[in-house]
C-alpha cells in the first residue's frame, strides 16, 4: 500500500498529528496526517488531496522527508513522509479525528503508529552530520568552523570521531566542543562505547559495525546512530532501533578509494531502509539535493566539512 504523509510545522517548530477514529482497527493511536495513492496519483497530488479532506487545508509547497517501508499484521506500507514547507488555511478535524500541535521530541512518548516512529526522528534530524578529524585539521580549526556555520544558521550535528585518542584527551576536547554545541542545540556523538559517551557528556554514540554487530546494551537517553555499508546492516540498524544510520561509500574518497555505492544503488538501499539515513562518502554541500532526491535525510561530511 502506498501512502503520502505530511509532517506539517507550525510557527514554533511543533508539528501536526491526528488521532485515529472507531472506525479504525487502531482506534487511539496517533499519527501524521496522510492516506493512500489513488491509481496513477503522484505523491504530491496525493497528500495535497488527503490533507484538503482530513484538515482542510490547501497545501502550497512541499519538498521529500524520508520514504520507508513497515510491515503490519495484516498489510506492508509504504509512507511516502514530505515536509509541508506552505500550507493555506487553519488545520481542524475535518473527519471527526482530535488532532494536536506538539513538540517533536515529545512525539516519542505518545502512542503513535509503529509506521509514524521512524518519521519522528526524521522531522527534527538536521540535513548534515558533520565528522570530526581533530587530528588533522586541529581543535581551534574545528571549533572555529562549527561557529562560522552557526553563524549563517545551518543546523546541523556533530560526531567526534577520534578512535585513536586517549580518554582524557578525549574529555578535554568535549568540555571545549560540549558548549559550543549546547549553546547552539547542536547534538554532540561520539564514535565509540556507549558507556564512555554517557560518561563524558555525549548526546549520543556512533557505533561502527563491529559494535553494531556486538549490539552492546545503550544507555538510555543517548542518540543512537550506526555505520552501514549494505541492506543487511541497514536491517540490524533497524532492528537495534537505531535513531538514524550512515550509508557508505557513495563515492570514491581518499582513505576509501575503492569502488563505491554509486548514487543508483545507495537510492535503492535507502528504499529499503526503515530508518533516516545519510550519505557518506565523498560528500560536499553541493550534493545535497542528490542526496535528498535519492530518499537521504542528508549528508554527512569529514573533509568537506573542515576545508576552506
Amino acid at each position: 500500500m502506498q501512502v503520502a504523509v505530511g509532517v506539517i510545522h507550525d510557527r514554533q517548530g511543533r508539528v501536526l498529528i491526528g488521532q485515529r477514529t472507531a472506525r479504525d482497527r487502531y482506534q487511539g493511536q496517533w499519527e501524521f496526517p496522510g492516506g493512500k495513492l489513488a491509481q496513477g496519483e503522484s505523491i504530491e497530488h496525493a497528500l495535497q488531496r488527503e490533507l484538503q479532506e482530513e484538515l482542510g487545508i490547501r497545501v502550497t509547497a512541499s519538498e521529500p522527508l524520508i520514504s520507508i517501508a513497515h510491515d503490519y499484521p495484516d498489510r506492508r506500507v509504504r509512507l511516502h513522509v514530505r515536509r509541508v514547507t506552505g500550507f493555506r488555511g487553519e488545520p481542524a478535524g475535518r473527519e471527526g479525528q482530535d488532532i494536536r500541535w506538539m513538540e517533536v521530541r515529545d512525539l516519542h512518548a505518545t502512542d503513535m503508529l509503529s509506521g509514524n516512529r521512524p518519521i519522528i526522528n526524521a522531522a527534527w534530524l538536521p540535513d548534515r552530520y558533520l565528522v570530526s578529524a581533530i587530528r588533522h585539521y586541529g581543535l581551534g580549526r574545528t571549533i572555529a568552523t562549527i561557529r562560522r556555520q552557526l553563524a549563517t544558521e545551518q543546523s546541523f550535528m556533530l560526531q567526534l570521531r577520534e578512535k585513536s585518542t586517549a580518554r582524557g584527551e578525549l574529555r578535554q576536547w568535549l568540555r571545549q566542543l560540549g558548549p559550543v554545541c549546547r549553546s547552539a542545540a547542536v547534538p554532540l556523538l561520539l564514535n565509540g562505547d556507549p558507556q564512555l559517551a554517557l560518561e563524558l557528556g555525549a548526546d549520543g554514540v556512533h557505533l561502527d559495525v563491529a559494535a553494531l554487530r556486538r549490539g552492546p546494551p545503550i544507555p538510555r537517553g543517548l542518540l543512537l546512530a550506526a555505520s552501514c555499508h549494505d541492506l543487511s546492516e541497514l536491517e540490524l540498524a533497524a532492528a537495534m532501533e537505531v535513531d538514524f544510520a550512515v550509508l557508505s561509500p557513495v563515492a570514491s574518497t581518499r582513505s576509501h578509494p575503492g569502488a563505491p555505492l554509486g548514487w543508483r544503488a545507495f537510492a535503492d538501499l535507502c528504499r529499503e531502509a526503515r530508518v533516516p539515513v545519510y550519505a557518506l562518502g565523498g560528500m560536499k554541500p553541493c550534493d545535497l539535493s542528490r542526496a535528498r532526491d535519492a530518499g537521504a535525510q542528508g549528508i554527512a561530511m569529514l573533509s568537506a566539512a573542515w576545508e576552506d
